[in-house]
């Protein structure tokens, strides 16, 4: 586990993990925790440290087996299973949010952390639909959460990614998005785990939104 920023106001410490799985932008997750002065662990391995933190960041970017092969191999996996049990906040990003279910079709079938039944399946495209999805667009809040709080209807985020989430159970589904005239899940939430599709940390004053609406989440 690596320190990597200070809080700079000592009578609200908050402490965030973030897994670090080798493959994902840290450095922009980082440094969007530091600018609403968020103190940030990396977690490399497998520890046993969730009495220290207030919260855990899963960033995106990867490949699904991947990604998942490396939590399995460093018992990260096992780790996020028991810090979820605490019932602190955890945000998933991207391939993070598709990982939370049973499995991908990316490449060949790998098995996901399951943590919700569901898959994570690849965009159709056609000659007007091109793929991946990279670029700004709109999300159309379907449940209210606290993740969203201020978060206004003409507001944009930043989506880079080739598959899409399918949850069995619909009521996880908290956004949607369009692209092209396909519509698709781009966040999920239940109880005090979020799932985002697109990158708040990418996303300008919108996404820095999103990220304090969640240090609020920590502090419950």
């Amino acid at each position: 586990m690596e320190l990597k920023s200070e809080f700079r106001n000592k009578k609200k410490l908050i402490t965030v993990g973030i897994i670090d799985t080798e493959t994902a932008n840290l450095k922009s997750v980082i440094f969007a925790c530091e600018k609403i002065f968020l103190r940030v662990y990396l977690i490399k391995k497998y520890e046993n440290i969730s009495s220290d933190i207030d919260g855990l960041i899963f960033p995106g970017v990867g490949s699904f087996s991947f990604v998942i092969e490396i939590l399995k191999r460093k018992k990260l996996d096992k780790f996020i299973f028991e810090f979820l049990k605490t019932n602190k906040p955890s945000l998933f990003i991207c391939l993070g949010m598709q990982l939370l279910f049973s499995y991908s079709e990316e490449v060949k079938r790998s098995e996901g952390l399951n943590i919700f039944p569901g898959s994570s399946t690849l965009i159709p495209s056609n000659q007007n639909r091109k793929v991946p999805i990279i670029g700004w667009n709109t999300i159309n809040q379907t449940n209210e959460n606290d993740i969203f709080y201020g978060i206004k209807k003409n507001d944009t985020f930043y989506f880079t990614h080739s598959f899409y989430v399918l949850p069995k159970n619909k009521d996880l589904i908290s956004s949607e998005s369009e692209y092209c005239g396909f519509k698709y899940c781009s966040s999920i939430a239940y109880k005090n785990i979020y799932g985002l599709q697109f990158h708040p940390e990418k996303s300008s004053v919108a996404g820095l939104k999103i990220y304090e609406n969640f240090k609020k989440l920590c502090l419950v």
